[in-house]
């Protein structure tokens, strides 16, 4: 059965779209605690694609004519992809803020990567 392409790039377009919003958080976010919050959204939002990763309910399959694939070997990439970016946003924050380069845009970035 040949499963819409929607379903199986779920997780990827999930995170574009917080991706976005959490630009538009930082942006309308008071500038003092806009790093936080940005942050602490983007940590959240990364472990529900993680969730969404792992429970795709498109399963495994090939779309757009062989340019996307999910396997065994995709799924697993990107939870570690997901999880090394986790970590990075945790380690990173005291650094940031120690360094006086606290900027919502770091986050961001690292959701988009």
């Amino acid at each position: 059965m040949k499963l819409p392409v929607i379903l199986l790039a779920m997780p990827e377009m999930f995170l574009a779209l917080v991706g976005m919003a959490l630009m538009m958080l930082g942006v309308f976010a008071p500038e003092k605690r806009a790093f936080k919050t940005v942050s602490n959204f983007a940590m959240a939002s990364l472990v529900a694609t993680l969730a969404l990763v792992l429970f795709n309910p498109g399963g495994h399959g090939v779309g757009m004519n062989g340019l996307f694939i999910v396997d065994g070997f995709a799924m697993y990439m990107k939870m570690l992809v997901l999880l090394g970016s986790v970590v990075t946003l945790l380690m990173s924050e005291r650094y940031l803020r120690r360094e006086n380069m606290a900027r919502f845009e770091y986050p961001v970035l690292v959701v988009f990567a």
